[in-house]
């Protein structure tokens, strides 16, 4: 029996929130942060349908990427800035196997574009 998945409401809010928790996360490539969030959600929302059995799982792992995701955010958002002592435990890969292989994919897509740009 698979999980039910989340509703579009809860997705919504998932999405604010992570964009919400972006937008305070201490980085200097903090808007970079925010254009990939949005383009990943966008590109996600647009390739994947609810009413498609097929997409179940894809939509399940992409829910659950983006809750880890939000989780990591809030070990650096939710910090006191007044206190003195400050700890923070991350997993080694809190987004999976899913983010490296999107490396590797954007890695190949960076070589074949240079390769293009060469000839």
């Amino acid at each position: 029996m698979a999980a039910a998945l989340p509703t579009p409401a809860a997705v919504r809010a998932l999405y604010r929130s992570l964009l919400r928790h972006v937008l305070v996360f201490p980085s200097i490539k903090r808007a970079e942060l925010l254009a990939e969030v949005r383009a990943e959600v966008r590109e996600r929302a647009y390739g994947l349908d609810r009413s498609r059995a097929a997409d179940g799982p894809a939509i399940a792992a992409a829910v659950a990427a983006a809750e880890r995701g939000l989780a990591t955010l809030r070990k650096y958002t939710s910090l006191d800035a007044a206190s003195p002592h400050w700890r923070v435990d991350l997993e080694q890969d809190p987004l999976g196997e899913a983010a490296a292989q999107q490396r590797r994919a954007q890695a190949l897509a960076d070589a074949a574009r240079a390769a293009r740009a060469l000839r």
